[in-house]
């Protein structure tokens, strides 16, 4: 006797019996359903290039122009600081994906962003720094900044920033150092910062382009230019009190704010053209003002960089320069008195004032904090609002770290590291930001 056999069931076009269907397992009895391609060739649909490997890839370029400006003042000492740094970055991170099991951060540009921060963390360094500070930072940078607090598309701190903030704290006088060796115009790129010489030996030193090391000297030992502004806060500089004597003899006691910053931007500050290539003493990659504006250039014109920030950032910098007091008035019980408003000074018509104020714009690491740190995507707020609020309190507590911030035992750290203490220190508040300028739902 034939078997019953029930009614077909048809699927994908087959005919199965329920016999089979019960004999067979049901992944034999359906065959493999075709694979469903989403096609977009028709407008208006529009399929963007960006990756997140693209992304790093540019940045990394935009940082080239301030990687060659750092190699030509600092020569050989900062090449070796930067391959340190990459170098190690790279290594710590291979090894550090593969014990935490996370392979597909290479997959989505994991070790691109590994040399991008190596690269950006070697450009907050001085050139001669030690190579076992190097390493440390590296490693504090992919462990815990971007392996353990965030990763690649997130986390509270900038990854180098606190890498740079660990070696910072643990060797304050190598991280943040006084005075730094420039190579003269003679001996750019492959010069040796161990042949140093005194500035005060310098015969004849006006700017860098005038200045040329004695002897076999290659380079001229420079103190940080910030040093001077912070002592016109504390107001225990013996020029400071020169400044201000000799403006009282001469019967302008009442006014004696522009003769001082006078004093300081000719006497005692790089000349402006120094700035702007980069002659200065300073990290490797925060000196040349020129360049960091080319790349800051390059990351506005890709969108990765929006100007609302870069203005906001430069406007609350200036206004705060502008405003916060100096010690350069009148003396009073043996120390110079507050002068509000310095960045509104003037003296024989010169406008002293505005010259200290571009100077705190144009260094100090001010323009490498904010292209490259203050605009990551990850520590960033989400809204445009949000990313001009955060920007604007970079530009604030940077001129006020600059200026009062100072602990005994560490007595150059936030003179030379305002700008990136004060970008991680809004990179904290950036939840609450993105909270408090939440767009809301429509109808509500």
């Amino acid at each position: 006797m034939a078997p019953i056999k029930s009614s077909m069931t048809e699927c994908q076009g087959v005919n199965v019996s329920a016999e089979t269907a019960m004999n067979e397992p049901i992944d034999n009895a359906l065959p493999p359903a075709p694979r469903r391609v989403l096609s977009m060739d028709h407008a208006p649909h529009w399929r963007a290039r960006e990756t997140d490997r693209r992304v790093y890839w540019i940045t990394l370029g935009a940082a080239l122009p301030a990687l060659a400006a750092g190699l030509a003042f600092f020569g050989v000492a900062a090449a070796q600081v930067v391959a340190m740094s990459v170098g190690t970055m790279l290594v710590v991170d291979v090894i550090f994906t593969r014990l935490a099991h996370r392979s597909a951060q290479a997959a989505h540009g994991g070790y691109v962003h590994t040399a991008l921060l190596g690269l950006l963390l070697a450009l907050a360094l001085p050139p001669q720094v030690d190579w076992q500070v190097v390493a440390l930072a590296a490693l504090v940078t992919v462990v815990v900044g971007k392996g353990m607090l965030g990763g690649i598309s997130q986390g509270l701190w900038h990854p180098a920033l606190l890498g740079r903030l660990a070696v910072s704290l643990l060797a304050c006088k190598r991280v943040c150092p006084e005075s730094v060796p420039v190579l003269d115009r003679h001996h750019l790129v492959l010069g040796q910062l161990s042949d140093a010489i005194d500035a005060r030996n310098v015969p004849a030193f006006a700017t860098w382009l005038q200045m040329a090391a004695p002897g076999t000297a290659q380079a001229v030992q420079l103190s940080q230019p910030l040093i001077a502004v912070r002592e016109m806060v504390t107001g225990q500089a013996e020029w400071i009190h020169q400044a201000i004597r000799s403006v009282s003899q001469g019967g302008e006691l009442g006014q004696p704010g522009g003769a001082v910053l006078f004093d300081v931007l000719w006497r005692r500050l790089p000349d402006f053209r120094d700035l702007l290539i980069g002659a200065v003493p300073g990290e490797i990659g925060a000196t040349s003002a020129a360049a960091l504006l080319l790349g800051g250039l390059v990351l506005l014109y890709h969108g990765y960089l929006r100007w609302q920030m870069v203005l906001a950032f430069l406007l609350a910098a200036a206004i705060t320069a502008v405003v916060a007091p100096l010690r350069i008035g009148p003396m009073v019980d043996g120390l110079p008195g507050w002068h509000w408003l310095p960045g509104l000074q003037f003296h024989d018509a010169s406008p002293v004032g505005p010259l200290y104020v571009a100077f705190h714009l144009l260094s100090g690491g001010l323009l490498l904090a904010m292209f490259f740190f203050a605009a990551d995507f990850a520590t960033r707020p989400i809204t445009l609002t949000g990313q001009v609020a955060f920007a604007a309190g970079c530009g604030l507590l940077t001129i006020l770290i600059r200026l009062y911030l100072f602990v005994p035992g560490a007595p150059f750290l936030f003179v030379t590291s305002g700008a990136y203490l004060a970008v991680l220190a809004m990179n904290t508040l950036t939840p609450l930001i993105d909270r408090v300028f939440q767009p809301r739902p429509f109808g509500r």
